[in-house]
């Protein structure tokens, strides 16, 4: 039997929320010097999650194209949960710091992971900066958005997950607009 490489899969969406991460600092940190209001923020915020959705989307689509096809021949077992492992395999190293964050702010390390954290998940570098002001030490800062702020790389995983399975079961984006509007002209 052929396998179809689940680590060759999370290794390329690795990279590819690596890709994500830069564009999305680079774009926020552009915007936010020039314009820091709470209507840009939103924007970049936006702006933001559309790079994580599509940048990966097409690989993952792709790999689940391909799985389709040997499943079709008889070559691998279908597993409609593999794009959301490979998904939690990429965003392991993505994990590791809102982790020490939180250790920090239980007074367990003692470090700067807050400046860190924002830049690894850059992202959610808008919200970050609205939830965790530079004004605060992580210390002052309240558990509620520290536990929020730390949950958003979980977002991460799910992309992977939806693009896969649009893959395998052959579903594009435009058909689902098109049922959408179908059911709206009949309705």
């Amino acid at each position: 039997m052929k396998t179809s490489g689940l680590l060759k899969i999370a290794l390329g969406i690795f990279a590819r929320l690596v890709l994500v991460n830069v564009l999305s600092l680079m774009f926020s940190v552009s915007i936010l010097t020039l314009f820091n209001s709470i209507f840009f923020r939103m924007i970049c915020q936006l702006m933001n999650i559309s790079i994580l959705f599509f940048l990966p989307f097409g690989y993952c689509r792709s790999a689940g194209e391909k799985d389709r096809k040997l499943i079709k021949y008889g070559e691998i077992k279908e597993d409609v949960l593999k794009g959301l492992k490979a998904g939690v395999i990429a965003t392991i190293p993505f994990l590791t710091v809102p982790v020490l964050l939180i250790l920090e702010k239980l007074n367990v390390l003692q470090s700067q992971f807050l400046y860190i954290h924002r830049i690894v998940s850059a992202v959610f570098f808008p919200l970050n900066i609205t939830l965790l002001p530079s004004t605060l030490t992580l210390t002052e800062l309240g558990w509620p958005p520290v536990v929020l702020s730390c949950a958003t790389v979980l977002v991460y995983p799910l992309v992977p997950a939806f693009a896969y399975i649009m893959g395998l079961r052959n579903i594009y984006l435009e058909t689902l607009f098109r049922i959408k509007k179908s059911i709206k002209k009949r309705g």
